[in-house]
């Protein structure tokens, strides 16, 4: 893990504050034909290290499959931040992204996402509106272990991610960098999916000149598939 921030951080991390986060997500998934899905997630995190600050949020996307390599994104989520030591905020985040599929090996499958944010943040009870756009660059995989009768499977998911903020900027209580995200993953059946993860994230508290942070976040997801038909293994 030390090896991991530092390969995130490019520096040293001994001073670094720690904070710890609990996410909680559920993913459904629901296919329209062999191209064009609608998929999402309804979650909730919380600040374990003094449970100063919350987030409820929901975010519907679509896929559609331009050939088994190339995937179109899009979607809008949103969000609503409490705070006991900022404004409450609640921000709308439409978004767009490419998907690439490759490479892939036997074991070993590669997934990558590019997206741009287009951010919109009101603070509650300063009442100001802010706007920023984002750029993301998520370059991750899976390795499939464990493979058992029918469906059920063991895999390791993983991911590191950065954040590139290109105009404007938004007041919030972590200001994201890059995170680095792996843990274990079990298939159920062919419509049923839980991972846990520990997400390792670099940020900032309240603005980009904030304390340096790593917040460790260990997340349980679920994900199932609405219509029975079976999960798309590298949706990310």
């Amino acid at each position: 893990m030390v090896c991991s921030l530092n390969a995130i951080y490019g520096q040293d991390t001994s001073d670094l504050k720690v904070n710890h986060q609990l996410w909680l997500d559920f993913y459904p998934h629901l296919h329209i034909n062999e191209k064009l899905q609608f998929y999402g997630d309804l979650g909730f995190r919380i600040l374990l290290t003094d449970r100063q600050w919350a987030r409820i949020y929901g975010r519907p996307s679509v896929r559609y499959h331009l050939d088994s390599t190339f995937v179109l994104h899009g979607g809008i989520g949103a969000f609503l931040e409490v705070s006991n030591v900022e404004s409450n905020r609640f921000e709308l985040r439409p978004w767009q992204g490419i998907q690439i599929k490759w490479p892939n090996f036997r074991h070993v499958k590669f997934s990558h996402l590019l997206r741009l944010e287009e951010r919109l943040n009101y603070l509650l009870q300063d009442d100001v509106f802010e706007a920023e756009l984002r750029f993301r660059v998520r370059v991750g995989g899976r390795i499939a272990f464990a493979q058992m009768d029918g469906w059920r499977s063991f895999f390791i998911p993983f991911s590191i991610e950065w954040f590139v903020p290109l105009a404007g900027s938004v007041s919030e209580t972590f200001v994201d960098r890059a995170e680095f995200s792996t843990g274990i993953g079990y298939n159920t059946s062919r419509i049923l999916q839980l991972r846990f993860l520990i997400n390792l994230r670099k940020s900032r508290t309240g603005t980009s000149d904030g304390p340096l942070l790593t917040d460790v976040a260990y997340q349980v997801q679920v994900r199932y598939s609405l219509d029975f038909r079976t999960l798309d293994q590298d949706i990310q």
